[in-house]
């Protein structure tokens, strides 16, 4: 509830309704002020004399001396409170009406024969043989009154809330501009926006959906071309390779058949990329050993780097739901990667921890490799992407091997992260999901 209401105050359309709000306040504010300050002055004054003859009028039909019992019945009738003081007496139709010196000590305007005094109005009138004092009470508003305010304050809540969902409406284009771009920076390129509008909205509209239609056909004549060139290749490759068998050993031919390999990685890669977008995994899932399977890994990587050093901990993870052959691959690229990195250190070792979270198995390889900096571990899950610009075959790779890895684990909902320190190495952490959800296998 909470998120929300946090939701509805930070959005768009919420503060566009309360900045029209304030200016409209404020705009009725201004226009009570002049009112008031200007064009009501002379209508005050001709009320207050009208309210004056008024007065006279009663004190007239009192008659002189005044008479008590009138008094009383014209106070009851027009809802007044009389009091009249002479030299001889002095009589009020009400017992709680304060004195004339009350008024003068304590009146909103001192001075004047009418004002506003305990939110009472007063009037105060003189004659030849006395002094009047009528007063108004506004303490308690009349029945009709409040009826009034309750449905002012229902009109205006009617009006706010029909004001709240015509903005919201008007602006509802943003809230899916907005979600069309989460969804393209996920990936999904399909996606377009119903262009019913015809305002600057609706135009900011069609060039999204253009823009998203641009960017998907770019995307796929790239994956497209890369997939052509790469099975166009493996035909001069095959014969360059049949070549290299006829030549008579030296260094040349080992350098050429390690340039025909290197080739050939590269070519792979890109050609599993591809793959790993159709629909041929998915009925290959099924349950297995995550244990057995990372030690038999880690075996076969140790024996290429038999220096660094190798920890396995397992914290009570057995067995887990996916497609085997594509972990294998993801989980061999960031163990060799860990091996391969590790090993530039002297005192090389890799960790790797096992263990069960409360929705999804773990799984950590730590390394004490020369580690990535913090502005390109948010590139490396990029395709062709290398921190290790110089190529060099020491390193190895095009840049492929954690796209790969990325494309996998989002198969499986799974989740992975990198933190690392520069001559402190890495850790890679992989969160798989314990339940029973759907994948997108």
């Amino acid at each position: 509830m909470l998120k929300k209401i946090k939701q509805i105050k930070n959005s768009l359309f919420s503060k566009l309704l309360i900045i029209a709000l304030i200016m409209g306040l404020l705009i009725n504010i201004t226009a009570i002020i002049h009112f008031w300050t200007f064009a009501n002055r002379e209508t005050r004054h001709i009320a207050h004399k009208n309210m004056r003859n008024y007065l006279e009028f009663i004190i007239k039909d009192l008659g002189e001396p005044p008479n008590q019992t009138k008094a009383k019945e014209i106070a009851e009738e027009y809802k007044l409170k009389i009091r009249y003081k002479s030299s001889s007496f002095e009589w009020s139709t009400h017992e709680d009406m304060p004195s004339p010196k009350d008024i003068k000590e304590n009146a909103h305007y001192k001075g004047r024969s009418f004002g506003h005094y305990n939110k009472h109005m007063y009037y105060s009138i003189e004659k030849e043989n006395g002094s009047f004092l009528f007063m108004l009470d506004f303490e308690k508003p009349p029945p009709h009154e409040k009826r009034w305010m309750m449905s002012l304050i229902v009109v205006l809540s009617f009006i706010l809330l029909t004001g709240y969902f015509l903005v919201k409406k008007v602006l509802m284009p943003v809230t899916w501009l907005s979600q069309g771009v989460k969804k393209i920076s996920k990936g999904d390129f399909y996606v377009q926006i119903p262009e019913n509008r015809k305002d600057e909205l609706g135009a900011l509209i069609r060039s999204f959906n253009e823009m998203a239609k641009e960017i998907k056909r770019m995307i796929t004549l790239r994956e497209r071309l890369l997939t052509d060139v790469s099975h166009e290749m493996r035909t001069p490759l095959t014969r360059l390779k049949l070549s290299l068998e006829m030549m008579k050993p030296n260094s040349r031919q080992k350098s050429l058949r390690e340039d025909v390999r290197e080739l050939e990685m590269m070519l792979t890669e890109i050609l599993e990329t591809e793959r790993l977008n159709s629909k041929y995994y998915m009925n290959k899932i099924r349950i297995f050993d995550l244990e057995l399977l990372l030690r038999n890994i880690s075996k076969y990587i140790k024996d290429i780097y038999p220096k660094v050093k190798y920890e396995f901990i397992n914290k009570g993870v057995k067995k887990i739901k996916g497609n085997e052959e594509l972990l294998k691959r993801a989980f061999s690229n960031i163990l060799e990667n860990a091996f391969k990195y590790a090993s530039q250190n002297i005192n090389s070792k890799v960790i790797v921890n096992l263990e069960n979270k409360t929705d999804s198995i773990q799984l950590s390889i730590s390394d004490n490799g020369p580690g990535i900096s913090k502005k390109e571990i948010i590139n490396i899950f990029e395709p062709f992407y290398r921190t290790d610009k110089s190529r060099a075959r020491e390193t190895g790779g095009y840049g492929l091997g954690l796209s790969i890895v990325k494309k996998i684990l989002d198969l499986h909902n799974a989740n992975i992260s990198v933190k690392s320190s520069i001559k402190k190495g890495s850790v890679v952490v992989v969160n798989l999901p314990q339940t029973k959800g759907e994948s997108r296998l």
